[in-house]
């Protein structure tokens, strides 16, 4: 048997907004695309103020560097897609792109500090300082950006093929890895529990300190079973086995 397969660590949606806010707003734009659109960093910065139109996106190209003058080519796929704008993209461009950029083919996101096409790195560092700054730092930007957002739809019920197509993989092998995320991410939701000094393990409700707290005596006799690690309903649990 080979070595298990790495599986990402996502954070949850929560988590990522909580970043998207620590991000400076005349900033935020170009995260917002990847979180919401789940866009490789370079088609986001490969993007152009005509890509936009009438509330859609149209992605063609990608970066092929690091640096904000990097060449730019056709996406990894070697497909167009055209994608919605969220509500809050859709409202910072309209805040912060001036429309006649597409007469000159002007970068959608520009970086403030320097006025030109985001590098690579200084994407990744402004994502990570922001992360930092509440405790997120420990996430690799691509898991905390993509990945999140194409966990969390599959999460949500939202149909494998819709995903493969605004994601731009080729092969739904890809895509079904996110499954295999967002499965991940609910067991790490399950209870934690506790072994008791008799090996059996309860959960947090059926805790001896707590059931002391409200005056029985001892508990149940389940020595001798062993339990089975399935998630079932609250208020069946514990669950034991023979």
């Amino acid at each position: 048997m080979g070595p298990a397969e790495h599986l990402p660590r996502v954070l949850t949606l929560a988590e990522q907004d909580a970043i998207l806010r620590q991000i400076p707003e005349p900033e935020r734009g170009i995260f917002l695309a990847l979180c919401d659109l789940g866009l490789r960093p370079g088609e986001a910065r490969a993007l152009e103020v005509g890509d936009v139109r009438e509330g859609w996106l149209t992605v063609s190209r990608a970066c092929k560097g690091h640096g904000a003058s990097a060449p730019v080519g056709p996406t990894k796929s070697g497909k167009t897609k055209r994608l919605p704008l969220s509500q809050e993209l859709a409202e910072w461009i309209a805040r912060y792109v001036d429309p006649s950029g597409r007469l000159t083919r002007e970068p959608l996101f520009v970086n403030p500090r320097t006025g030109e096409r985001w590098g690579h790195w200084s994407l990744r560092d402004a994502w990570l300082r922001a992360a930092r700054a509440i405790g997120l730092g420990g996430v690799k930007f691509y898991e905390a950006t993509k990945h999140t957002m194409a966990t969390a739809a599959i999460a949500r019920g939202v149909n494998e093929r819709i995903l493969q197509r605004m994601l731009g993989h080729a092969d739904p092998r890809s895509t079904r890895r996110y499954a295999q995320l967002a499965d991940s991410a609910l067991v790490e939701v399950l209870r934690p529990r506790r072994v008791t000094p008799d090996s059996v393990i309860l959960s947090p409700a059926c805790r001896q300190a707590e059931i002391a707290e409200e005056g029985v005596s001892q508990l149940p006799d389940f020595k001798g079973l062993t339990q089975v690690g399935v998630a079932l309903p609250t208020g069946v649990e514990p669950v034991f086995w023979p």
